[in-house]
């Protein structure tokens, strides 16, 4: 299990990639890649699951499958804490071959109890977005931000709601690692430039993950 640690902001109008990029480099964030032909994008098309009586949902879970450019990979996650557009949670993945569900891999995750195992699973919502990223290092830590652009759609309704979000996850630092720096002096790391980055473009902490607005588009 991975535990996922984030930093979420809504973006309030359309905002380009390079100008989040020169903001965090205001801020003394260094990056690796930082010019548009270095920059990775990517159409994701995720599709979530549950029962018909939105078990996952009710237990604060999501399962998704994404196809990302013809690889897929099946995507269990807890709902964990968000606080000031900061999350934890627990996070699962598996490489697959298909865009279907592979239930038997669900069984390695320790959250998928006898319950969960005896239902049948349909799609209710996708999420489908341009994802723009690339990763930089900010005290010590080791970040990917991506930008991300799009809908969500429920398989229930014909409306549908608009994706415009800056998302920085921690990834994995060596440097903190062996300084001592865990995860607390991280997230404080995060809220940080989470308040100046709100500072200086048109955003705002977010804590509604793309899972929940999708479900909260299902039920209407």
């Amino acid at each position: 299990m991975a535990r996922e640690l984030e930093l979420k902001l809504r973006c309030r109008e359309q905002i380009d990639l390079q100008a989040v990029i020169q903001c965090c480099e205001d801020l003394g964030a260094t990056f690796a890649s930082k010019d548009q032909a270095l920059t990775e994008s990517k159409n994701l098309r995720n599709i979530y699951f549950d029962t018909d009586s939105l078990l996952l949902h009710k237990q604060r879970m999501a399962l998704r499958v994404r196809n990302k450019a013809g690889y897929y990979i099946q995507t269990l996650k807890t709902s964990g804490t968000s606080i000031d557009g900061i999350s934890q949670r627990g996070e699962w993945e598996w490489s697959l071959d298909q865009s279907e569900l592979d239930m038997p891999l669900l069984n390695e995750a320790p959250v998928w109890s006898a319950q969960l195992r005896d239902q049948e699973y349909r799609a209710v919502f996708e999420t489908n977005f341009l994802r723009e990223a690339c990763e930089f290092d900010y005290q010590g830590y080791a970040f990917e931000l991506v930008l991300d652009v799009g809908e969500i759609v429920s398989q229930a309704r014909t409306n549908t709601v608009s994706i415009n979000e800056i998302e920085i996850e921690l990834k994995v630092s060596h440097s903190a690692e062996s300084a001592g720096m865990g995860t607390g002096k991280a997230v404080s790391v995060l809220q940080s430039l989470s308040h100046a980055l709100c500072q200086n473009l048109p955003s705002e902490q977010y804590d509604v993950s793309k899972a929940e607005r999708g479900y909260a588009l299902f039920l209407g």
